[in-house]
């Protein structure tokens, strides 16, 4: 009986030939190893090599699951026409097909590919249900558990474990979502649909140029914490996409901004008052305003001039260092000059009041005095950096040098990253006041 060839041979060419949905697929004697160039020495090898290449071609051509990453991806390849190469492509494509479906039919395809069958039914019903059913409570209304979280929040500032302005943030973040889906909408909305057009929305904001990329980020992950927080209350299931990967956005580095030493001397030289004296506490002690305003009498030795202080930022935090500046003597004489009366804070205002005050009545109020007074004086100077550059300057500085750099993160009072600082390495103050020694020469703040 003769045998059964899955290919083609090709005697003058010595190979075998295949075509299979739409393509030719060809192998020769050589590459199948056959002892012969001949159709009955390779014909056995020929079976095999097409058995496992059809194999792989129908793995690769076989459609994604229907709602799944790899559904979603395929479906925005094929409404851009080509390969998505970037999440900002992607973000992109998703933005342009929601915005055309705003006013066009859905496709049952295109539904069934964002969520799958299953889900696309369930979330059917529901809406159907909510259609015919009486008015949502007010309890699992989205604009009600909003508050519930916001509230949350507010307690956390007050047991100390998050600041308040941190707390505002997240609340104006939250607002965006609620105003997007509705404060009146039922929690059961929230679903695998809701939250790609969620992304979707605020891919739109990224591509108009309304929103940086960075802030999209923020306040997506804000979104996401407060579903949780709903899954959480046992109010709805997760929507299967929550993490789905494809759904993010890109947020570069930022640009660190410093000064030059001759801006850094015209704006010292610009200023007037305790201003002087804040130039002077980033400079030599990587102070921002937060820090001016918190320092406190108990952390400083005035007879030694040293202050000994974890940043007011991170000092709840138990791997970040304590750290002791040596004051130059410029600092440590306006410090002297306009230390107050106040038996905790160190400096406060002409009018006695704290440099940076924060409340939270029904609104949020935030009044940042030091940054005010030093953008006055930087405009004066015609000097065109934010007031948080003085602390990264002082800093690249001292990671600039050779013998110093070790020290730039302890300057900066940020938790140490290696193992052998965690554990092992003791920063020492001698060194480190050599250090500050130098970084107020090379500033030009000492002859």
């Amino acid at each position: 009986m003769p045998r059964k060839y899955q290919m083609s041979w090709d005697k003058h060419q010595g190979r075998w030939t295949k075509m299979y949905k739409g393509q030719r697929f060809v192998v020769s004697c050589y590459s199948l190893g056959a002892e012969l160039p001949t159709k009955e020495a390779s014909g056995e090898k020929a079976n095999q090599w097409w058995k496992a290449k059809k194999a792989e071609i129908d793995e690769r051509s076989q459609a994604p699951t229907p709602g799944s990453s790899e559904a979603l991806s395929a479906l925005l390849n094929a409404w851009a026409g080509r390969p998505l190469q970037s999440d900002e492509e992607v973000a992109a494509a998703l933005a342009d097909l929601v915005d055309f479906y705003k006013d066009h039919p859905m496709p049952v395809a295109v539904e069934q590919a964002i969520l799958g069958p299953e889900k696309l039914a369930a979330m059917k019903t529901g809406v159907e249900a909510i259609l015919d059913g009486p008015n949502v409570p007010s309890e699992r209304a989205v604009g009600k558990l909003v508050d519930t979280w916001v509230e949350t929040e507010l307690q956390r500032v007050r047991t100390g474990k998050l600041g308040l302005s941190r707390a505002n943030m997240n609340r104006v973040c939250l607002h965006h979502f609620r105003e997007w889906i509705g404060e009146h909408a039922p929690v059961e909305c929230i679903t695998e649909e809701k939250w790609l057009g969620w992304y979707a929305h605020l891919a739109g904001k990224v591509t108009e140029g309304t929103w940086e990329s960075s802030h999209c980020d923020r306040i997506f992950a804000i979104s996401k914490r407060f579903i949780r927080f709903l899954w959480e209350m046992r109010l709805i299931e997760l929507p299967r996409n929550l993490e789905n990967r494809s759904l993010a956005f890109s947020v570069g580095a930022k640009q660190i901004e410093v000064f030059s030493v001759d801006e850094v001397q015209k704006l010292f030289d610009t200023a007037t008052g305790q201003t002087s004296l804040h130039i002077l506490l980033m400079l030599n002690c990587g102070f921002i305003g937060q820090d001016v305003s918190d320092l406190r009498q108990d952390q400083v030795d005035w007879k030694t001039g040293v202050i000994t202080r974890k940043r007011s930022k991170t000092r709840k935090k138990k791997d970040v260092p304590v750290v002791r500046y040596k004051l130059w003597q410029r600092t440590l004489k306006l410090l002297t000059k306009y230390r107050s009366d106040d038996p905790e804070r160190v400096l406060l205002t002409t009018t006695g009041k704290p440099w940076i005050e924060e409340r939270q009545d029904g609104k949020y109020h935030r009044s940042d005095k030091v940054a005010s007074c030093l953008k006055y004086w930087l405009k004066r100077a015609k000097v065109e950096h934010s007031p948080r550059a003085l602390r990264a300057t002082a800093a690249t500085m001292l990671a600039e040098h050779p013998q110093y750099k070790f020290y730039a993160q302890y300057f900066l009072g940020q938790s140490p990253r290696s193992i052998a600082d965690k554990h092992y390495v003791k920063p020492s103050d001698a060194e480190f006041f050599k250090a500050l020694a130098w970084l107020e020469k090379a500033l030009g703040f000492k002859n």
